[in-house]
């Protein structure tokens, strides 16, 4: 029985190799390009704009201020990249929020992290890991609980971020086990 002809070549090895080797390195490129352009606008944010730090309860600046310094970042990936792979987001906004974090700490300075656990949260419900998904966008609303308190403007829980998972995930499979008479 002949069975060469299901095996890999080695022609077939090098060239997948090579464009895994290059996919890799845009991807990597793209991490690091983001991470560049946020620590680049944290500090903007903190040193030049001289905004005050985040507080969650009583924010400092109104909501439609809260994501500036992200948003560059958010929306770069958003428009390109958003709809290909969840994984990749969800490394993505995972390496964004490590970033965050870090320059929190290293310079005593909180940033509203909503947009960047909302968006993680979506990419990891994306691909069914829910727990997590779902503890993240928790996570989101936390940050921006002192926008939805008393006022119905910013109600997150309707927002389309939080919604898309109720409809898909939660209406459709209630209504499949209870029976309405």
């Amino acid at each position: 029985m002949f069975t060469d002809k299901y095996s890999v070549t080695l022609y077939e090895f090098a060239d997948f190799l090579r464009s895994a080797q290059h996919l890799k390195a845009e991807l990597n490129f793209l991490l690091w390009y983001g991470k560049k352009r946020l620590i680049y606008n944290m500090r903007e944010w903190k040193n030049v704009d001289r905004k005050p730090t985040f507080t969650q309860n009583d924010p400092p600046y109104p909501y439609d201020v809260k994501n500036l310094y992200v948003n560059a970042v958010n929306n770069l990936w958003y428009e390109t990249l958003w709809a290909f792979r969840p994984e990749l987001s969800e490394i993505y906004y995972s390496e964004l929020l490590q970033s965050i974090k870090k320059f929190e700490i290293n310079e005593n300075f909180r940033f509203n992290k909503g947009i960047v656990y909302g968006n993680l949260g979506v990419a990891q419900a994306a691909q069914m890991k829910l727990d997590e998904g779902f503890a993240n966008i928790l996570k989101a609303l936390i940050e921006d609980a002192g926008y939805s308190s008393n006022r119905p403007e910013y109600d997150l829980f309707r927002r389309k971020l939080f919604t898309q998972f109720e409809e898909r995930y939660v209406k459709k499979y209630l209504q499949e086990i209870i029976t309405f008479t």
